[in-house]
């Protein structure tokens, strides 16, 4: 058999669909209609329907053709539920579920082929009905549903009526009376007591006193209804059900009336009755026929399903409502929909949670506000002394709670068994209530000798206790530094310094001062990042503290020195430090002497006078050892080793780095092998080594960051090290992932580096203006301390040459270079050298550039001989590419650049591992050679630049372009 016919569909997901189905039948070698019909059990008419009609198919059949072609149903089943949602905004043909996929499968196949009884059971909220309807509206029988309600007078046989009445309703009635009409007389009277639209033409009258009459005629006329078509029950809320209820679907079980009913059962409602537990109990033991399945909550990823189905929510919140819904759907719609109006809950949820609070006794009520405040496990022993009372008597109180469905046993601690009844419990508090409950769980929990310091900080804050709550607050930030938790540790220092006493300090162990915190809170956020708020802290330091000694003034100077010298430049940074330095010698020795020293380090270096560098590392050396620092003892062998490998000695560094920690005696120092991989990966790069190696010791870096829950301005650095490599390397797409850096995101100080990177990303992908923009935004940002800093002059002078725009990037570079060549290792120099001589060259290539990119040639040469890029680099790979680039570069400028030039600087960066530093030297050699009339070199070399140039735009572009003239 060939093809079957199309329908004709406009273009969208149930065209989608169909093409699929007629794709996988082409894929199935055209079984016919009739194979395909012995195959899945269903008339060849409804298998050609499926194929050839505009109608949308029921999942049911669907599922069974793509089972009998060996096609993928999970992928068919995504795309007829993308088909069940109109894209005009109408209301969905089948209900959209969340997750639920396996539960779903089980409904579905037992409407559609099951008999006896299925009871959904769960919370009130997790989604039964949801399911039910949901796999109803995906099969080809026809779900008759009835509801139970929980009414003050007992209706008998309500939801059944219910399900008559919707049998009636299919067909106008016609069903119902053929099925009738082929019963005994005696039914269509019977069953006319339940449904009165019945006109009953027996002159039995219709009464439902007689029960054995009644159930008989209700399952012959089901029975016979089920022989016209697929016919299933639905019965909600089945823990209310009437007496009489319960016993005709016991009596249809008995039975074994073929048709499938499905039933929902709230667990844990405290308005089912007794006798209604007992008659599962009993069906569940006696009857084969009933199967339980329990639904429990949505995990974090089917919750992001269903927030997505609602459309209220962005991505970011999923995590947040997740943790407050615990995947209870039910609890996380509300919660989405009321995401605008505050944190507090939904009035339609907080009336459902109250629900289950009302009726507690007022001693039940005090365990409940206990865990409501301390809102997660609490140990018996704990959540006794909290509510006052002794164990016995809290073991009577959490068994009444227990049975109620309000606590739950998390391993050897007790908590609400909801998070949501939490919050329903604070928000019953009342007032100077909640105060005393947190001040008794405060207490409580400072008691345990493995108290969380944070933990009891907040309750004795919501307690109006500062006094308690400032020694926990310190304890509390201490404990977070102890965890790297940098962050956190600065939000409980500038907490404890908002209650802090103005006439003394508090009792604490190692005792600490008003201006020891202040400075404790501004390293916190300057080591996690948050730069401008620790640099208003140092900006406001004179007049929120007043007078200070010596001492505390030079530990504001060494910390001012990296603010200020952000936004004022590198000399005024020198300056503070050295005042610095001063204040330390009239006081005793002490780490921030240290740290002091360690700045003057870092400024020298960047000012390119590695020399005095040298000296004052020696210093720094010298106070570690008097002050037996062992951890500065290591990043000052850490810092020598930094030093031999800008010198060329890479592998004696790399050894010394990873000897480092031994020298110094040290066993663990998760920070130091942070820095350790921070500066061998800094050795690396300065030295050309290939990604792979880069690569290698960052990951080992991020490992120890990620043991140790480690996120500081080392771990940036690290990320920027491993962006670099990836650039060199050619993978811009690997290198935007690591920088993290979105393309819309702001520039911030903390970070400015990897914005530089992010540019030289989006100059990669050929969006030159927003590279320039944002580059343009970090000189704005950070002004002052840009003097120097080689690494982004570099990529600013590259961004510039691309987008045909190279000043000021030019000028910025030949200054630097002015100041640094000859004080500053050459090879750190030398990659700003070649990108200098792009942009001279470049600039001679204009009108109006020409005069000056002559002199700029001479000094640029200059400057080179002066850094030693010019000398003798024989078995040094990398200075030898950058010195084959940088005499191509000159050569340029004065339009005499030659073919092996170029190919020769090609080589070199081959060597290296940069494949679009080798594509733009071959490119530069195909013109030299198109200039020669090399026509046939030209084409080779731009064969292979265009290997090179993957993932580089612009530089395809201009290959291409050349290619083409």
């Amino acid at each position: 058999m060939g093809a079957l016919p199309r329908p004709d569909l406009a273009p969208g997901p149930v065209r989608t669909l169909n093409d699929a189905l007629h794709d996988l039948h082409h894929q199935a070698g055209w079984p016919s209609l009739r194979t395909l019909a012995r195959e899945t059990g269903v008339s060849h008419t409804t298998v050609s329907k499926t194929f050839s009609r505009p109608a949308l198919p029921a999942w049911g059949t669907l599922e069974l053709l793509v089972e009998a072609m060996d096609g993928d149903t999970t992928t068919f089943h995504d795309l007829w539920l993308a088909a069940t949602t109109p894209t005009n905004g109408d209301r969905p043909t089948a209900p959209r579920i969340a997750g639920r996929r396996a539960e779903l499968d089980v409904v579905r196949h037992h409407l559609e082929t099951g008999t006896g009884l299925l009871l959904v059971t769960g919370e009130a909220g997790i989604g039964k009905t949801t399911l039910i309807e949901a796999a109803a509206a995906s099969t080809e029988a026809f779900v008759a549903g009835g509801q139970c309600l929980p009414l003050s007078t007992v209706i008998p046989l309500l939801p059944v009526a219910d399900v008559l009445r919707a049998v009636h309703g299919a067909r106008d009635g016609a069903w119902l009376r053929d099925a009738l009409g082929r019963c005994a007389p005696y039914v269509t009277a019977s069953v006319s007591a339940l449904l009165p639209e019945i006109q009953s033409s027996s002159d039995l009258p219709g009464r439902t006193g007689d029960q054995g009459l009644l159930f008989a005629a209700v399952a012959a006329v089901v029975e016979a209804l089920c022989e016209d078509r697929p016919l299933a029950l639905q019965i909600e809320d089945l823990h209310w059900a009437d007496p009489m209820t319960l016993d005709l679907v016991e009596y249809l079980l008995g039975r074994s009336v073929s048709v499938p009913v499905v039933g929902t059962w709230r667990r844990g409602d405290p308005g089912t009755p007794v006798a209604s537990e007992e008659w599962l109990v009993r069906v569940r033991r006696r009857l084969p026929a009933a199967s339980v399945m329990e639904l429990g909550p949505l995990s974090r990823d089917e919750t992001a399903d269903q927030l997505a189905l609602l459309g209220t929510v962005e991505v970011e919140t999923i995590d947040t409502i997740h943790a407050r819904s615990r995947g209870q759907p039910l609890f996380t719609e509300q919660l989405a929909v009321q995401l605008d109006e505050g944190d507090g809950l939904p009035s339609l949820l907080l009336d459902l949670l109250d629900r289950r609070l009302a009726g507690t006794s007022e001693e039940s009520w005090s365990v409940l506000r206990v865990l409501g405040a301390a809102a997660r496990p609490v140990r018996p022993a704990v959540l006794a002394e909290a509510v006052g009372v002794d164990a016995d008597t809290l073991t009577r109180r959490v068994r009444e709670l227990r049975e109620r469905l309000l606590l739950r046993r998390v391993g050897e601690a007790i908590e609400l068994q909801h998070p949501l009844l939490a919050e329903a419990v604070q928000q019953r508090l009342v007032a100077g209530e909640d105060q005393a409950v947190h001040r008794a769980v405060g207490q409580a929990l400072a008691a345990t000798p493995d108290a969380e310091p944070a933990e009891v900080a907040e309750h004795f804050q919501r307690a109006g206790l500062p006094e308690p709550e400032l020694q926990w607050r310190i304890s509390a930030a201490r404990a977070a530094a102890r965890r790297y938790d940098r962050g956190r540790e600065a939000e409980h220092w500038l907490r404890a310094l908002e209650v802090w006493p103005d006439d003394a300090s508090p009792d604490v162990d190692p005792p600490i001062t008003r201006a020891g915190a202040y400075l404790e809170a501004m390293d916190g956020l300057r080591f996690s990042l948050q730069w401008d708020r620790a640099a208003a802290m140092s900006d406001q330091a004179g007049d929120v503290l007043g007078d200070v000694d010596d001492a505390v003034r030079a530990e504001l100077l060494w910390r001012a020195a990296e603010f200020r010298g952000q936004r004022e430049g590198a000399s005024v940074a020198r300056a503070l430090i050295d005042e610095s330095l001063r204040l330390f010698e009239h006081v005793p020795l002490c780490s921030g002497t240290l740290h002091a020293l360690d700045w003057r380090v870092n400024l020298l270096e960047a000012a390119g006078r590695f020399d005095e560098a040298r000296d004052a590392l020696q210093a720094k050396l010298a106070a570690a050892e008097a002050l037996g620092d062992r951890i500065v003892l290591r990043d000052c062998v850490m810092d020598a080793a930094w030093h031999a490998g800008v010198e060329g000695r890479t592998d004696e560094a790399v050894r010394m780095l990873a000897g480092s920690k031994q020298r110094a005696g040290l066993s663990l120092d998760p920070l130091g092998d942070l820095r350790q991989a921070v500066a061998a990966t800094d050795v690396l790069l300065i030295n050309g080594r290939p990604l792979a190696a880069v690569a290698d010791l960052a990951h080992g870096g991020f490992a120890v960051a990620d043991e140790h829950g480690i996120a500081n301005p080392q771990v940036a650095i690290l990320h920027i090290n491993l962006a670099i490599a990836l650039l060199r390397a050619g993978r811009i797409d690997a290198a935007e992932d690591e920088i993290g850096i979105g393309r819309s995101e702001p520039v911030d100080v903390g970070r400015f580096h990897l914005h530089g990177l992010r540019a030289a990303v989006d100059s990669a992908r050929g969006a030159h203006q927003a590279a320039q923009d944002r580059l343009a935004a970090i000189w704005a940002t950070v002004a002052g301390n840009l003097e120097t800093d080689l690494e982004l002059l570099v990529t600013a002078g590259s961004v510039g040459c691309w987008a045909d725009e190279p000043e000021p990037a030019r000028t910025r570079l030949l200054r630097a270079l002015d100041l640094v060549a000859g004080g500053t290792p050459i090879r750190v120099v030398a990659p700003a050298l070649v990108v200098a001589a792009r942009c001279v060259a470049h600039q001679a290539g204009s009108e109006t550039g020409a005069d000056r990119a002559g002199r700029d040639r001479e000094a640029l040469r200059a400057l080179a001989d002066k850094a030693g890029l010019l000398s003798d680099h024989a078995g040094d790979h990398n200075l030898g590419a950058h010195r084959a680039a940088f005499e191509a570069e000159l050569a340029r400028c004065e339009d005499r650049a030659t073919v092996d030039a170029w190919v020769q600087a090609a080589a070199g960066w081959d060597g290296l591992g940069r494949p679009h530093n080798a594509g733009y030297a071959r490119w530069r050699a195909a013109q030299c050679a198109l200039r020669e009339r090399q026509g046939t070199v030209a084409a080779r070399l731009l064969k292979r630049a265009a290997a090179d140039a993957r993932e580089h735009v612009p530089l395809s572009r201009a290959i291409a372009g050349t290619a083409a003239g």
